[in-house]
């Protein structure tokens, strides 16, 4: 009955896209006079907001209490050890999760903007759209993405989620010794 969890989780891991891997080595590219810093060394601190904005394929009882029982805010902190550059968050985008891939768009250097598409082995899959501002000390995303899984409910049948996701992020001080 909580399959769309799954999906939630999916898109939880979509909003990492933007942030490095915690214990991931720093990429040893380094800022030239092309790829000017994008983000500031230092402690940042995310919070991601997920919203089910419409859900078929279930039950109406089912899809009223998806639609209701949205998460908590998701906040996390990382410690980002060395200027981040526009190449770098292009290459993270481009790394993101195996069973996702993000098509960029064309776009000033301080914005993100694309399209993704994930197909799972499980029969998940999901599309959606990926806005953004990349600032020195900070960011903010928005994700529309629609996601069909097999039905819960239904052999044979699909279920389609739509969902809206926003990640803001700022520079809180220096990293932690």
């Amino acid at each position: 009955m909580r399959n769309y969890l799954l999906i939630a989780g999916a898109a939880m891991s979509l909003t990492a896209c933007g942030q490095s891997t915690p214990g991931a080595p720093p990429t040893a590219t380094a800022p030239s006079a092309a790829v000017q810093p994008t983000r500031l060394v230092g402690e940042w601190e995310y919070t991601t907001l997920m919203k089910i904005t419409a859900v078929s394929g279930v039950p109406a009882a089912m899809a009223n209490q998806m639609q209701a029982t949205s998460p908590p805010p998701q906040v996390r902190r990382e410690c980002l050890s060395k200027p981040e550059t526009r190449a770098d968050i292009d290459k993270m985008f481009a790394n993101g999760n195996n069973d996702c891939k993000f098509t960029k768009a064309a776009a000033p250097a301080d914005k993100i903007a694309g399209t993704v598409a994930c197909h799972a082995a499980n029969g998940m899959n999901g599309t959606g759209t990926i806005h953004g501002a990349i600032g020195p000390s900070d960011l903010s995303l928005t994700m529309a993405l629609q996601s069909t899984m097999p039905s819960p409910v239904k052999q044979g049948a699909t279920a389609t989620i739509d969902m809206l996701v926003a990640m803001t992020g700022k520079r809180v001080g220096d990293c932690p010794k």
